[in-house]
């Protein structure tokens, strides 16, 4: 018998998979590459769902997803620190 279990993702995980390997990318590409608009932009905007995701996240009663929302503050502050340094 095949076991049809269905997997979800857990909301509190996807700043986790997408927003902060994209922070890193664009953090790279405007270090090494020419200063684009789009790049800042996007930067930009995934450093702010960082920091609605932390701030929303941090509120929760659960331990987890205040953990999770300490992680992406953290994160949002270390990246605008890091986009201060290159710039």
């Amino acid at each position: 018998m095949t076991d049809n279990k269905q997997y979800s993702l857990n909301s509190l995980y996807i700043p986790l998979i997408i927003a902060i390997p994209a922070n890193i990318f664009f953090l790279v590409r405007l270090q090494f590459g020419v200063y684009y608009q789009w790049a800042w932009v996007s930067f930009a905007v995934f450093t702010l769902f960082l920091l609605i995701t932390g701030g929303i996240s941090i509120t929760r009663k659960e331990r987890k997803s205040q953990i999770l929302g300490c992680i992406y503050l953290l994160s949002a502050v270390i990246f605008v620190a890091l986009a201060f340094l290159i710039s």
